[in-house]
């Protein structure tokens, strides 16, 4: 998960992530969405695409672009995470999901790793206790 503050309020109707030096391939799931964060650091799903095993596949620098399921209002301010759920045979790397595990041990948290799901959508809702560094 990569986190950020909202700079501008505005409506958010797509997410786009881009590929790094290594392509998803294999994939039997890739989800993108986006959670809102509380006070405490949890996190709630406000919206996500559905799942589409083509996203990611594009060489270093690509970009993919999938519609959410609804439309999210961005608050200018407001802490947000945006997630990669990927199951397959090789999982891709994309620009801002990992720092160094010195830099995602700190607060404001910067990007977080949340392992261990299944299925083909993203949890609905995460405690912050559930998300660890996601450092190399």
């Amino acid at each position: 998960m990569t986190y950020f503050t909202a700079k501008t309020t505005e409506p958010v109707n797509n997410l786009t992530v881009p590929v790094g030096t290594t392509a998803a391939s294999g994939a039997t799931t890739i989800v993108f969405g986006q959670y809102s964060i509380d006070v405490s650091g949890n996190l709630t799903l406000l919206a996500a695409t559905t799942n589409d095993t083509m996203l990611l596949a594009g060489g270093s620098g690509a970009e993919s672009t999938k519609a959410l399921s609804a439309t999210i209002n961005e608050i200018a301010g407001v802490r947000y995470a945006r997630a990669l759920f990927f199951v397959g045979a090789t999982a891709p790397t994309v620009y801002g999901a990992v720092l160094p595990s010195p830099e995602t041990a700190r607060t404001p948290r910067l990007a977080g790793l949340l392992s261990g799901q299944s299925g083909t959508t993203l949890p609905s809702t995460n405690s912050v206790g559930s998300v660890s560094a996601s450092g190399a």
